[in-house]
């Protein structure tokens, strides 16, 4: 199984540039033609979060245009940015409502199960993850035989270091979740999130942790006391999973850009 993990993608209004530097929206587009390009094809691509900068309608359908080129499934889960009225009414196949409102899902058509947890709190940076949330997840994971396991979320379930990041991450339900993944860490691959714009790995339990780079804008690696939320210029990225049973869940970063070659080594 192959799956491409796309992340903050801050799709924001035509003409409108992030921070003055940044066409997301053309970084995006970008990044659909790359996946597309990558041999073998997904089997799923995965979208973890901040989809749309300002979570207005009009940055929707450029994100529904760019998905409508792909010819395998699409999951996503919401970030900070995103609103989630908006993503049922406009990527209704890509998501799920639950009980409660939160967008989690549960996806059990491939080898590897896919498991994605909405953290997010509606008009806040932050994340958490509820009482009713974290029942869901102990449902799901209760759900069948011990099939391998991916959990897809937006905030991190870690501290990442970066102060700036890290004051904008998962405030409550987070000891909790952590439990639950140990619990189940033996069916449990993976964990991938998003948020912070930077590749970090970590691990729960053994579990692996891995947050993708965005297809945006990255922040700064800035490891220093003091909150930094700068980003600079460096080329857009995303994640690139393959699981099987001989190898497991193995992960690749991959440009969205391209770049002179491939050229033979001799």
């Amino acid at each position: 199984m192959l799956i491409a993990q796309i992340t903050d993608m801050h799709v924001s209004k035509p003409g409108k540039l992030f921070g003055k530097h940044v066409d997301s929206r053309a970084n995006f587009e970008r990044c659909i033609s790359r996946v597309l390009s990558l041999n073998p094809k997904p089997d799923l691509v995965l979208l973890s979060g901040d989809l749309a900068e300002n979570g207005k309608p009009e940055e929707y359908d450029f994100i529904v245009e760019q998905l409508k080129r792909l010819t395998c499934p699409v999951l996503a889960v919401p970030g900070n940015h995103d609103v989630r009225e908006e993503m049922l009414g406009k990527i209704p196949q890509c998501v799920t409502a639950q009980e409660g409102g939160h967008l989690s899902f549960f996806e059990d058509r491939f080898p590897l199960r896919v498991i994605g947890l909405d953290t997010i709190v509606p008009g806040k940076v932050h994340g958490e993850i509820c009482a009713q949330r974290l029942s869901w997840l102990r449902a799901a994971l209760a759900n069948g035989d011990a099939k391998p396991t991916l959990i897809a979320m937006h905030h991190p379930p870690f501290t990442t270091g970066l102060v700036g990041m890290d004051n904008y991450g998962i405030k409550n339900g987070l000891k909790e979740f952590k439990a639950i993944v140990t619990k189940h860490a033996e069916n449990i691959s993976a964990i991938v999130c998003g948020h912070a714009h930077r590749m970090i790995v970590a691990n729960i339990a053994g579990v692996p942790v891995l947050l993708a780079p965005a297809c945006s804008f990255p922040f700064e690696l800035d490891l220093g006391e003091k909150p930094s939320l700068n980003f600079v210029q460096e080329p857009p990225q995303f994640l690139v999973h393959t699981w099987s049973e001989r190898a497991g869940f193995v992960s690749h970063a991959a440009f969205v850009d391209e770049f002179p070659g491939p050229f033979p080594v001799l």
